[in-house]
């Protein structure tokens, strides 16, 4: 009947909704110490960067881009998040974990049309274990979140043989406490005389269900003058009692004559010993503090710098002089007078005239060179008195010194 007919399509597309809510995943890698206890084999050597955190997701159907970021309480850690990726994993270089910190790792999905959901997911620093065998007596641990949002330096010391020789484990473990997996949260234990912290992790023996130590062990805890401003409280390391389901002071794990329990408010750290192992918190306690006396300033006294000092000092120190030189002679001079001259005889030492008789003659008056010379005077052993040589004066036994005369021409004849 002349009727015309037009046809007009149209493509529409609709959403389903958001993307559907997919899996995430972390993975935490760090520079391990020498003291700690590892796996090589888990270790990229290549890595760089350390330590870092990776996030891995997927199973987001319909998203187009992603965001990325991390929690700890009411507050987002750098980095900032990030609306510009199209796919994962992303990687957060220099990110230190600490100890006993709850992370939340949230990552959001949009879809074309800017629908969007939000999957997180709990991240704790992965268990650390070091060797406590005593040859490392210090060992340095993560730092912990202190309650002025600080971190707080944390570090172990431990004794040689601190475990018993039936313990083959030398071995501590070093965990963050898991609230979601059933341990105890300390701030459902929290009062106004004893308020908790975020400082708390397990320590354990891997694979050992009762731990022995022969010494204490001891935790300190570097908090610096800002990580702990509050003067009417000190830290108080506690432990879990799990029988009786109640916090109880670490310090009452040891001997009396054991317990090492010291807060030092000028350096502000924290020393505490434990004895046996569990879940630990530390609690902020209620001290009344006393009202610090002024202190007192001692006046230094002023040098002496006037010169008749020095001239005393001069003068004392000539007196001391003359008076040892006083000393000295009237103690050494009676003593030198006293000695006298050693002779030969004392020394058994014949005189130089018998050793050695004089060569020479004296000549007498009128005595005529061409007729032969006088003898010498003949001595006689019995005539010897010392140093002096008397001429004898005859007898049957006189006895010409042996070559005297042959001695007197020869000498006679040279001239």
């Amino acid at each position: 009947h002349g009727e015309k007919v037009t046809r007009e399509s149209a493509r529409v597309a609709y959403s389903a909704g958001p993307p559907l809510a997919g899996t995430v995943a972390t993975d935490y890698s760090w520079e391990h110490s020498p003291y700690e206890v590892y796996d090589p084999d888990s270790v990229d050597p290549n890595a760089t960067d350390l330590p870092a955190l990776n996030f891995t997701w997927e199973d987001f159907e319909t998203a187009t881009r992603y965001a990325v970021w991390i929690e700890s309480g009411d507050d987002i850690l750098e980095p900032t998040p990030s609306e510009d990726l199209v796919a994962g994993p992303h990687r957060f270089d220099h990110f230190v974990a600490m100890l006993g910190v709850e992370y939340t790792v949230v990552v959001r999905a949009w879809n074309y049309w800017n629908e969007s959901v939000m999957v997180n997911t709990t991240f704790i620093r992965p268990t650390m274990e070091v060797n406590a065998d005593g040859t490392y007596p210090v060992i340095g641990l993560p730092d912990v979140l202190g309650p002025e949002e600080t971190a707080v330096g944390l570090h172990l010391l431990i004794p040689q043989l601190t475990f018993l020789s039936i313990n083959p484990t030398k071995v501590l473990q070093f965990r963050t406490i898991n609230v979601t997996d059933s341990d105890p949260d300390p701030c459902d234990w929290s009062t106004e005389l004893s308020k908790c912290t975020r400082m708390n992790f397990h320590i354990e023996v891997p694979d050992e269900d009762f731990v022995v130590f022969k010494q204490p062990i001891r935790l300190q805890f570097t908090f610096g003058d800002a990580g702990w401003v509050d003067g009417y409280r000190q830290p108080e390391l506690r432990y879990w009692e799990a029988y009786h389901e109640e916090w109880r002071p670490a310090s009452a794990t040891c001997k009396p004559d054991q317990v090492n329990d010291r807060w030092n408010t000028e350096l502000k750290t924290y020393e505490i010993s434990i004895c046996h192992l569990s879940q630990f918190a530390v609690f902020a306690q209620f001290y009344s503090a006393p009202v610090a006396a002024p202190a007192v300033l001692l006046e230094h006294p002023e040098s002496y710098d006037q010169p008749v000092v020095f001239a005393i000092i001069a003068a004392s120190v000539a007196a001391c002089g003359l008076f040892c030189c006083i000393c000295y002679l009237v103690t050494m001079q009676p003593h030198k007078k006293a000695r006298r001259a050693v002779a030969y005889d004392d020394l058994g030492i014949r005189p130089v005239p018998l050793r050695l008789p004089h060569r020479g003659l004296e000549m007498p008056l009128g005595y005529d060179p061409g007729s032969p010379p006088p003898l010498p005077p003949l001595l006689s052993p019995a005539s010897q008195d010392g140093d002096v040589v008397r001429p004898w004066a005859g007898g049957q036994d006189m006895m010409p010194l042996p070559g005297m005369a042959e001695d007197i021409q020869l000498s006679l004849e040279d001239e």
